[in-house]
């Protein structure tokens, strides 16, 4: 029966490929949670949830349908995994959507747009968060727009850091 089932979850999961996770542009934290979401339907489907075994016939039935490369990765971990999301980028992202072209219906646009409002964490977001955002979206500077995005800066850093680059400028403007 164990085989049944087995069969029946590698049939309707696909193995886990870290590798795949960036090359489509998503989010590897979404990408990885969409996956386990995935496995984890399938084995409410199949049943295993067995209360006195379940935790341990979810995490093998995690890394047989897993595959070699998440077991080599699991093998390694001392804490839960979980890729380290830039909320910055994501808020950042969704905030630059516009439709894609003049045809697009509103329709459209706000199904993608609360596609990519999934990865926001909006209900958590905090003023001196909205604040980064707003400075982020509409900075002249590039480089701080850069930086703050791809360092993911909480509101204080990103004070300090564009105090430094206005000193910066001002000396070079003396």
């Amino acid at each position: 029966m164990a085989t049944a089932i087995l069969t029946s979850i590698k049939v309707c999961v696909p193995e886990f490929k870290p590798e795949e996770l960036s090359d489509t542009g998503k989010n590897v934290d979404r990408r990885w949670k969409e996956w386990l979401e995935n496995l984890e339907l399938v084995l409410d489907f199949e049943g295993v949830t067995d209360p006195a075994e379940g935790a341990s016939k979810r995490r093998a039935a995690l890394l047989t349908v897993g595959g070699q490369t998440l077991r080599e990765i699991f093998s390694t971990l001392t804490v839960k995994f979980s890729p380290k999301k830039n909320l910055t980028a994501d808020r950042y992202r969704f905030f630059c959507t516009k439709p894609t072209s003049p045809e697009e219906t509103h329709d459209h646009w706000i199904t993608r747009l609360r596609t990519k409002g999934k990865d926001c964490e909006f209900e958590n977001m905090t003023l001196d968060e909205a604040i980064k955002l707003v400075v982020t979206l509409h900075t002249p500077s590039d480089k701080l727009q850069r930086d703050i995005i791809a360092k993911d800066m909480d509101l204080k850093t990103l004070i300090d850091s564009a105090r430094a680059l206005e000193l910066t400028q001002r000396d070079h403007l003396q």
